[in-house]
């Protein structure tokens, strides 16, 4: 079977990578060697290979969630040279390593000045990505941000910046909207009736999915009875904790970084503290189930669909092809389950690779630029069921937010009804001590 828009072949999943066997992480394997019954060309015929560079944390805080982008965009890379390329000429992921708005500024500015890169890629954390894209664009090269989600990123009306990933407050409003449309009928109240909180980490991104959160509670009349904030390196939420439950908080909306999620989750069931949470973010990281264990069941996420979340059936031909390639190649290539921000990564480089690139058989980032503005696909074309429209601020407005619930220590898709994948459990919420095993 061939794929007449996205242009991979999904047979070609099985011989994408090489044998590695289970690597433990992305930042203690070696990039895996695609392999093909055709012979790589030796170095001294081989093309030039084009060049992309890759922004993103490898180290520090960030690197579980840096690491991840970078396996993600060399595995898009990989399955797109077995195809051939662009007219033979292979794609080669430069990786710099970012860990401050600093550093992302300079490494922008050396992989285009000094490596001779023009099309950059970046950067999971809208700190790093806001500096990195502003560099990139003084210095006339194409960025294609493939994961942060400050409106900003988009906002300022750069001409080669382009966001593809959807803006924080959309994740805060699809979670007021469930919670008004399935949330308080599985409570047994109206929506109105519902005692709702927010809390959010005090940085950029939580903040605004806060934002987002509270104008779609008073958009639908929604009843916001407590909203906290915290420093994010906060080490003791204790005593927030207690006034959301002294208000008596039937459902939780949040925004919480990892650790802070974590912590968030222990000492809820320490204060007994048990309201059906919807959060985005810190919950949507494979250490986060390692540490909570069955605890994490039961927790809703206001996210992108994640790939393992996804019926394929509902997806678009081109889309569900993508995603069978994907998957498969993705665990061989790191030995671990998909992540959140490797599916959004991994479809953000496939469309720059195929449908930028190999489309206009072009490095020039104007031509690559003139060829984004005109993209359209439709919602269900990729493998985590995103379409690509740019609109007059070169940002996505093709994304499709979904909301899943840990069941069994895994993410199962239950809203929207249109990528539907399993049903509600643990709502009424039950006692910890029946969660917890």
């Amino acid at each position: 079977m061939r794929i007449t828009g996205l242009g991979l072949a999904a047979l070609a999943v099985v011989s994408i990578v090489g044998c590695q066997g289970a690597a433990s992480s992305p930042s203690t394997s070696a990039p895996p060697t695609a392999t093909s019954s055709a012979e790589a060309p030796s170095p001294s015929t081989a093309a030039e290979p084009i060049r992309i560079g890759a922004l993103f944390p490898v180290s520090g805080d960030m690197a579980a969630f840096g690491n991840d982008g970078v396996a993600a965009a060399q595995l898009a890379a990989e399955l797109f040279n077995e195809q051939g390329g662009v007219d033979g000429r292979m794609v080669e992921i430069v990786p710099a390593d970012v860990t401050t708005p600093e550093q992302a500024a300079s490494e922008a500015q050396r992989l285009i000045t000094q490596e001779g890169i023009n099309v950059l890629i970046g950067t999971s954390a809208s700190s790093l990505g806001l500096p990195a894209s502003a560099a990139a664009d003084r210095q006339g090269a194409l960025y294609w941000d493939v994961i942060d989600q400050s409106p900003q990123i988009s906002g300022r009306g750069l001409a080669g910046v382009f966001q593809f990933a959807p803006h924080a407050d959309v994740q805060g409003k699809a979670a007021v909207t469930f919670t008004a449309d399935k949330l308080a009928p599985a409570l047994g109240k109206q929506p109105q009736d519902l005692k709702i909180g927010i809390i959010f980490a005090n940085d950029a991104y939580s903040a605004s999915v806060a934002d987002g959160a509270i104008a779609q509670a008073k958009e639908l009349g929604l009843n916001v009875v407590a909203t906290e904030s915290y420093d994010p390196a906060i080490t003791d939420l204790s005593s927030v904790i207690l006034k959301l439950k002294s208000a008596g908080v039937e459902v939780l909306v949040g925004s919480q970084l990892p650790a802070d999620a974590i912590l968030l989750n222990t000492q809820s069931r320490q204060l007994d503290f048990n309201p059906v949470l919807v959060s985005a973010f810190g919950y949507d990281n494979p250490e986060a189930v390692t540490a909570l264990g069955d605890c994490i069941n039961g927790i809703f996420l206001s996210s992108n669909p994640q790939f393992s979340a996804i019926d394929p059936t509902k997806l678009e031909p081109d889309g569900r092809a993508l995603a069978e390639a994907y998957g498969p190649g993705w665990k061989e290539k790191t030995g671990r389950e998909t992540s959140v921000d490797s599916d959004t990564i991994f479809n953000a480089t496939w469309v720059l690779l195929n449908n930028l690139i190999k489309a206009t058989g072009s490095e020039d980032p104007k031509v690559l630029a003139e060829a984004a503005r005109k993209l359209d696909l439709p919602v269900g074309s990729l493998g985590n069921a995103w379409g690509v429209r740019f609109d007059e601020s070169q940002y996505n407005t093709r994304t499709v937010q979904s909301i899943n619930e840990y069941q069994e220590q895994k993410q199962v898709l239950i809203y929207p009804e249109t990528l539907v994948f399993g049903e509600m459990t643990l709502v009424p919420r039950p006692a910890w001590s029946d969660i917890c095993s």
